[in-house]
C-alpha cells in the first residue's frame, strides 16, 4: 500500500517538475567584466567506473574531456586546460582491462599542455589486484600513484587509498606522513594560495 503511495507521489513530483521546467528558467550567468585574469585552469573528475574500452563510461570520459578543452578556448586571457583530476574509481572493478581501458581514453583525448593526476580508490579500483593496483597504475601509465604537483604556482596532492584484506579505506603510516610534509611544503610556498587535494 505505501509502496504504491510512493510511487504515485514520486510520478506526480517527476510530471509537475518536468512540466515547470518548461516556464521556468534560470538567468544566464555571465562573467563579470573587468581585469581578471585566470592563472591556472583544470578540471577535476570521479568515479568515471570504465567497464571496458568503448563503453558508455569511455565515451563519457571522452566528452568530459573535450568539453574541458572547449570551455577553455573560450577564455581568450587562458584558454589552456592545465591539469585534469581523476579522485578515484576510475574502474568499475579494477581489472587490469578496465585500467588499460581507461588509459587508452585518456591518451587519446589529453594534450601535451594538460598533467594528468590520478589517484586510485579502495572502494572500486582496488577490488580485483587490491594494493598491488596501485603498482600497476604507475606501471602502466608512469604517474605516480601519491602525488604532489605543481602547476602555475598552485600545489596538487592526491593520496591513494588500497583495500587490504580488511575493508576499512587504507593509508600507510609512510603514506599519512608524506602527506603531511607536502601540506606543509605546499603551504610554506605561499600560505595565500589554496591546496587542492584529492
Amino acid at each position: 500500500m505505501y509502496q504504491r503511495i510512493l510511487a504515485f507521489v514520486l510520478a506526480l513530483f517527476t510530471v509537475f517538475s518536468s512540466f515547470m521546467g518548461g516556464w521556468i528558467r534560470l538567468k544566464d550567468v555571465k562573467p563579470a567584466e573587468g581585469d581578471f585574469t585566470p592563472v591556472v585552469r583544470f578540471a577535476a573528475l570521479s568515479d568515471v567506473h570504465i567497464n571496458s574500452l568503448g563503453d558508455t563510461q569511455c565515451q563519457r570520459m571522452a566528452k568530459a574531456v573535450k568539453s574541458a578543452y572547449a570551455i577553455a578556448r573560450t577564455d581568450n586571457k587562458h584558454g589552456t586546460l592545465d591539469g585534469i583530476i581523476f579522485a578515484g574509481d576510475i574502474t568499475e572493478i579494477g581489472t587490469e582491462v578496465q585500467y588499460l581501458s581507461f588509459q587508452s581514453v585518456l591518451n587519446a583525448n589529453l594534450r601535451e599542455e594538460t598533467r594528468p593526476m590520478v589517484i586510485i580508490a579502495k572502494s572500486h579500483d582496488c577490488n580485483t589486484m587490491g594494493k598491488d593496483a596501485l603498482t600497476f597504475w604507475e606501471n602502466l601509465s608512469g604517474l605516480k600513484t601519491d602525488y604532489h604537483d605543481v602547476i602555475e604556482g598552485f600545489h596538487f596532492i592526491g593520496i591513494s587509498t588500497t583495500r587490504d584484506k580488511s575493508t576499512e579505506v587504507k593509508y600507510t603510516d609512510e603514506q599519512l606522513d608524506w602527506f603531511r610534509e607536502q601540506l606543509a611544503l605546499a603551504a610554506a610556498d605561499d600560505p595565500l594560495k589554496p591546496i587542492f587535494v584529492a
